[in-house]
Parts: structure tokens; C-alpha cells; sequence
């Protein structure tokens, strides 16, 4: 998303109460368009958001809603070159927390090419509270017809990023995992976890980019290794054969899961092989896993756990009816 402010405002000819530090507001704003067109510096961009998001709120809560305004100010931005505007005060707040979290966002992505996975994680959670904020702004905000806002102004499209970010932090955390070598079905219950927060962004928002294809495969690649452990040496190779073959899944500069699924056909040879030569257990599919439809409707208060050995059960897809790739989406709420 590219967003610009489009015309500076004159606070102070707005309010014209001195008081209030009206000119000090409409110096940050200039500053912080002056920063949004060069990209400079995109830290001293983060700084001066953050100031003039709370010099605003602090100037909104001060003024006297009997006071009538000098005039009506239109606050104006371009967001992915269309420009969108209003004369609310509120739009105003809640643009501004969209630009810090994508900035946020982007500082995430520099770590994770650093394979610093904690400071990610923390990054996405600070980009998540930006979109928090604006919701419960957005809450405050009645409208007659909301579909037809602009993406920006609509409650689900935040509520889809909150729940987008809260994957790509448990992602963080199962890359984590991944360097210490943590146990598989740890491991599997973090990426299950990290599969249902996609879902709900998808449910909530079906445009915005999404983590299930990457969540749903690194899922089913540990559920392969829970199946190897368990002796279950069939079903393992099937669930490798079936569901994570001829994969092109972007891993989104997470490397320690490009990494693991990259062994994958290494792998599957390897278990052919010693399947083949010392345990000759039939390649048929095993139980399950749930889908993402049931990790989102599931409301207990503990993880769903990983599906029991059940031999000969032919419930996953016969060969004739395999997936061609892992789902990049969910069917959504028409908006």
C-alpha cells in the first residue's frame, strides 16, 4: 500500500486557538509529508508519526466541541494513487495509524532477513496495535452505508490485519522453534495456531494478502514427522507425497521455514527407501488433519491436538482426488 498526504493542513486557521499548539500540529503534519514522499529515513518517519498521532488525539480531546470552527477543514491523502478524503476528524485518525503500521511492517521484514525472529515479532505486534487503535476509533464512527467506505475506513479490513499480524507473529515463534530444534508436536500446535489466525483474516478480509498457504504446509510437513515418530511410516510418506509435493509456496523471508520445506523431496526419498527396505508398511492415507474451517470454529480452551494413529483409514484424498496446491484462500462473507 502507498499512501502520501495530498494537501497540508493550516491547523491554526482552522481553530485559531493558540492554546491548543494548532501551528506546532500543522508543522508535524508538513513534516511528516515531506518524510512520506522522500523516504529518507523511514526511522525518523516512525518518530514523527507517532508524535503527531498523539499531538492530534491530544488536540482533539482538548477542543471545545460548542466552539464553532473557523472553517471545515478536508483532510486529503492518496492511498494506491487514489486520493481519499473527508472532513471528519476521525479520518484523520485513523489514516495516520495505517502508515506506522506498515512501516512497522516493513522494519519486521528487514529483521526476518536477519533470521531475528524475537525483534520481528515484535515489530508485527506494534504494527498489530496500530490497527487496533484505529478500530476503536473506527467503532466511535457511525456511517449508514460502511461497504461503501474506502477499504481503509472499514472495521473488518483492520480486524483482517490484526488477525494477518497475530499469524506472522506465531510464525516468528515457530521459526524460533525451528533453530532450537523444539519438539515436533510443539511445533505442530504453533503452526496449527499460526493456520487459524490466517483463516480469520481471510474470513474477515478475503483481498488481503494471506500466510495460510505457508502455514497450512509447514503444518503438514510436521504432521509428516508426528506420523514417522508414531511409526506410522505409510501414512507419513502419503501425507509428504499427496499434499507437499511440486510445492511453490512464498515463505515470506521466513528462512527457517524455506529451509524445512526445502528438504522435502530429499526427504520423501529417504523414507521411500527405508520404508521400502525394512519396514514395508502399505503408503495409504491416515486420519486427517483438521481443516482451517475447523481450527476457526474450534472454541476449546486447548489447542486441537494432532489426529491419533488410526491405520487403514482412507479418509484423506485417494490419489485420483489430491489437491493441485495447498489453498491460498477460503471462501469469505460477500462485502
Amino acid at each position: 500500500m502507498n499512501i502520501h498526504i495530498r494537501h497540508p493542513i493550516e491547523f491554526e486557521k482552522i481553530i485559531g486557538e493558540q492554546q491548543l499548539n494548532s501551528i506546532d500540529l500543522t508543522r508535524k503534519r508538513m513534516s511528516v509529508q515531506q518524510l512520506l514522499d522522500s523516504r529518507e529515513n523511514d526511522d525518523t518517519l516512525v518518530l514523527r508519526l507517532k508524535d503527531y498521532i498523539k499531538s492530534f488525539e491530544r488536540m482533539t480531546k482538548r477542543m471545545d466541541p460548542t466552539k464553532k470552527l473557523q472553517k471545515q477543514p478536508t483532510f486529503q491523502w492518496i492511498i494506491d494513487s487514489k486520493c481519499v478524503q473527508s472532513s471528519c476528524w476521525k479520518f484523520e485518525a485513523v489514516v495516520p495509524k495505517t502508515v506506522l503500521s506498515q512501516l512497522y511492517q516493513l522494519k519486521a521484514y528487514e529483521h526476518l532477513q536477519k533470521e531475528d525472529y524475537v525483534t520481528a515479532s515484535k515489530s508485527f505486534e506494534q504494527a498489530s496495535k496500530c490497527h487496533v487503535d484505529a478500530t476503536a476509533t473506527l467503532m466511535a464512527w457511525k456511517w449508514k452505508m460502511p461497504g461503501t467506505n474506502h477499504y481503509v475506513l472499514q472495521t473488518d479490513w483492520h480486524v483482517s490485519h490484526m488477525h494477518r499480524l497475530q499469524s506472522l507473529k506465531t510464525l516468528c515463534m515457530l521459526s524460533v522453534g525451528l533453530q532450537k530444534d523444539s519438539p515436533v508436536r510443539a511445533l505442530y500446535t504453533v503452526a496449527q495456531r499460526a493456520a487459524a489466525e490466517a483463516t480469520k483474516a481471510i474470513i474477515k478480509w478475503p483481498a488481503n494478502d494471506t500466510t495460510l498457504q505457508m502455514c497450512e504446509a509447514i503444518r503438514y510437513y510436521l504432521s509428516s514427522h508426528i506420523l514417522w515418530e508414531n511409526e506410522d511410516y505409510g501414512a507419513s510418506i502419503h501425507r509428504l507425497s499427496t499434499w507437499l509435493t511440486n510445492l511453490d509456496v512464498d515463505t515470506l523471508g521466513f528462512k527457517a521455514i524455506e529451509q524445512e520445506l526445502a528438504k522435502i523431496p530429499f526427504l520423501l526419498r529417504e523414507r521411500q527407501q527405508v520404508n521400502n527396505g525394512a519396514y514395508f508398511d502399505i503408503v495409504q492415507a491416515g486420519s486427517p488433519l483438521p481443516t482451517p474451517q475447523e481450527l476457526v470454529m474450534h472454541t476449546g480452551a486447548n489447542d486441537l491436538p494432532h489426529p491419533k494413529n488410526t491405520r487403514n483409514i482412507q479418509s484423506e484424498p485417494a490419489q485420483g482426488e489430491t489437491r493441485e496446491t495447498l489453498p491460498e484462500s477460503l471462501p469469505g462473507p460477500t462485502l
